[in-house]
């Protein structure tokens, strides 16, 4: 049987046992609590990381949208050049057919300088892009830098085709016959 005596030892060890027990218990919560701040902090020391990629994406869909803009600029200036030389053969047909086209010829030269103009502005982008690529800040600069390089070149593209629009109403004003008038019958 059991005595009173084992008894009384048995309960008094009993506390120290459920106390180790307890206390392995905290070490392996600690334990666990200290990995998790360990791998909390490796996470967060690689926040600026993720940031400055997040950063570097950004810029490189900007400068990706330039180069699209690039191209489709450049097309309308492909474009203008050719309507330019369509003109231009337009006016050398009508001068040996005996019209004077001296006016629309000036014209065509100053649209020819102003697609010239469009053209080197056109230009001006891919270094633009360049200098945006190696020394962009922030992706909102990027792309007000890249912004304005278009807008400039888009109003250069204007302005050239307004100018071949002045040299084709001239051409359609020299080409007419000039009007006769007829006598009524009153």
């Amino acid at each position: 049987m059991v005595s009173i005596a084992s008894l009384t030892f048995a309960w008094s060890i009993a506390p120290a046992f459920g106390q180790q027990i307890d206390r392995m218990r905290v070490k392996q919560v600690r334990d666990a609590v200290r990995a998790e701040a360990i791998h909390k902090i490796s996470a967060s020391s690689s926040a600026p990381l993720r940031v400055e990629q997040k950063k570097t994406d950004r810029i490189e869909r900007v400068l990706a949208q330039g180069e699209r803009m690039k191209r489709r600029l450049d097309a309308a200036i492909t474009r203008l050049e050719t309507i330019g030389t369509r003109l231009d053969a337009r006016i050398t047909k009508l001068e040996k057919m005996g019209v004077t086209l001296t006016t629309s010829k000036e014209l065509l030269a100053k649209a020819r300088a102003d697609i010239a103009t469009a053209k080197t502005k056109s230009a001006g982008i891919i270094d633009t892009l360049a200098q945006i690529k190696n020394t962009a800040d922030s992706p909102r600069a990027a792309f007000e830098q890249m912004k304005k390089a278009m807008k400039d070149t888009e109003a250069s593209i204007k302005v050239a085709h307004k100018s071949l629009v002045a040299v084709i109403a001239s051409v359609k004003a020299s080409d007419r016959p000039q009007a006769t008038t007829t006598p009524s019958n009153r």
